[in-house]
């Protein structure tokens, strides 16, 4: 079966009752860490790290994504692929995005102008990041089309290893005032 057809089918079945666990427009899958994975929930907000100020889209199997991350974690057993998009500009600083664009997803800070990082973590039931269930993204592309005020959306394709990768289209709802507290608070 073609992965195109694959993803229709998952499309139209949804989870029972008419209902897609999806968030509206976001249908990123893939396999991680050898799990299969199937976004329910996607929200964006721009946060400001030590690089500068980024974009963020965290994509995730749990619905308590927003209200989690406003209390500055991920949901308790949940898992997440987060995004961080920005341009980095003159002073070689980070900056949200504020337009379309592609963005080349690294592990580094070297490469163009338009980049992006991307890592999987999955959490505990007190929302502590499992160590031995995370990884950072090696390649990809993160593909914007829109990007206004905290709200971004476009696509991805991403590949951890050659057996982990995932991609999709995000369709994100804004969070206002989330945050990921570095290291993770507990929930």
């Amino acid at each position: 079966m073609s992965m195109r057809v694959l993803w229709l089918a998952i499309l139209a079945v949804g989870c029972g009752g008419g209902a897609s666990p999806l968030t509206e427009g976001t249908a990123v899958m893939g396999t991680l860490l050898g799990k299969s994975f199937a976004a329910r929930k996607a929200v964006s907000f721009s946060a400001t790290d030590s690089y500068g100020t980024v974009g963020v889209v965290v994509i995730s199997t749990s619905d308590e994504l927003c209200s989690s991350l406003q209390a500055e974690h991920l949901p308790p057993e949940s898992r997440n692929l987060v995004l961080k998009v920005f341009d980095i500009d003159a002073n070689a600083r980070a900056t949200a995005p504020t337009s379309a664009g592609r963005y080349v997803v690294t592990d580094s800070l070297v490469g163009p102008a338009k980049l992006a990082g991307a890592s999987y973590v999955e959490t505990d039931a007190i929302c502590g990041y499992r160590a031995v269930e995370a990884k950072t993204a090696q390649t990809g592309m993160v593909t914007l089309t829109g990007a206004e005020s905290g709200a971004y959306s476009g696509s991805l394709s991403i590949t951890m290893t050659s057996q982990d990768s995932a991609s999709g289209t995000i369709q994100p709802e804004l969070c206002p005032e989330a945050s990921l507290a570095s290291p993770p608070s507990r929930c």
